[in-house]
């Protein structure tokens, strides 16, 4: 139930400073891509 409640919050944040943080959402996106793809051939 917690967590249910962490990721209800972090939609609703997203919702709310998605228009003022969209390329930080984004540039952020393509880092963790980036980790993901070191950790999987690394």
């Amino acid at each position: 139930m917690f967590f249910h409640i962490i990721i209800v919050s972090i939609l609703l944040f997203l919702l709310l400073f998605y228009p003022f943080k969209l390329s930080c959402i984004y540039s952020y996106a393509k880092l963790h891509m980036l980790t993901w793809l070191i950790i999987a051939t690394g």
